[in-house]
């Protein structure tokens, strides 16, 4: 097993994760077959299992977060150096590291936020009643802003991306565009696709130049409205519950969230 688990070390170092996976795969299978019954051997086989485990998710880049008891989350941002978190019973927090730290604004007549998404410091967002606000972090207030949607869009809203100086609206039937204009108001919602695309299970999008969608057990790619696809075949193990996707035009990275893994 130790030999098993010398050889993928090696093989990472040379930059051969297929190589790593399979000879951490074989350990692993090593050591189900050992037989033993003395409870000593059965402890230290459970935290080799553990220990060799760690190392396959490594490999995979799997991200296993330590989780903790707090109220439900709706959103968690990120803004300049700071994550905002805000809750369902309309309470936000910045967490900072690992601690939350309780933070309020002024809101007067804006309901809990539903979605939000950042723009340079600030936040882009619909409240629970569907009215579309900004938290402008400089004054640390919640405005009022303009845009001009298309009929039942925010009602039907499932997630909210900014890119540039587009606003993106994720709808089970269609993704909307809007263009920022003066005064930081937003114009019309246009039709983003222009393929017949079923998006009744989607409930994130992320973008980085093209579009990212969590759909369920997979993930798919669009540019220019049209799908072009996502290889997700080398993703060990397979994707299963997809609930979210995040990347921007700053990173390489493609994070999903898979609650089954």
């Amino acid at each position: 097993v130790q030999q098993k688990r010398d050889g993928a070390s090696a093989s990472i170092i040379y930059e051969d994760e297929a190589a790593a996976l399979q000879q951490l795969q074989d350990a692993l299978t090593l050591l189900a077959g050992i037989e033993t019954k003395k409870d000593a051997r059965l402890e230290q086989i459970a935290e080799l299992q553990t220990a060799i485990d760690q190392e396959l998710n490594a490999i995979r880049h799997i991200l296993q977060p330590q989780l903790t008891t707090i109220a439900v989350v709706n959103q968690v941002v990120t803004a300049g150096e700071n994550n905002h978190v805000f809750f369902r019973d309309g309470s936000m927090s910045i967490l900072n590291d690992t601690e939350l730290q309780p933070a309020s604004a002024e809101s007067e007549g804006i309901g809990p936020v539903r979605l939000t998404t950042e723009h340079e410091g600030s936040f882009v967002s619909l409240d629970e009643n569907n009215t579309f606000t900004v938290l402008n972090t400089a004054t640390n207030t919640w405005e009022r802003v303009g845009i001009n949607a298309v009929e039942g869009e925010f009602a039907s809203a499932q997630h909210l991306v900014h890119y540039v100086e587009r606003l993106y609206i994720l709808t089970p039937d269609q993704i909307y565009r809007h263009q920022r204009v003066e005064n930081g108001e937003y114009g019309p919602g246009t039709a983003w696709l222009t393929d017949t695309i079923d998006l009744s299970n989607v409930r994130s999008l992320a973008i980085d130049g093209t579009v990212w969608l969590a759909d369920q057990g997979t993930v798919r790619r669009l540019e220019q409205g049209r799908e072009i696809g996502a290889n997700m075949s080398s993703i060990d193990p397979p994707l299963g519950a997809v609930r979210d996707v995040w990347t921007n035009a700053e990173t390489n990275l493609l994070f999903i969230l898979d609650p089954d893994l």
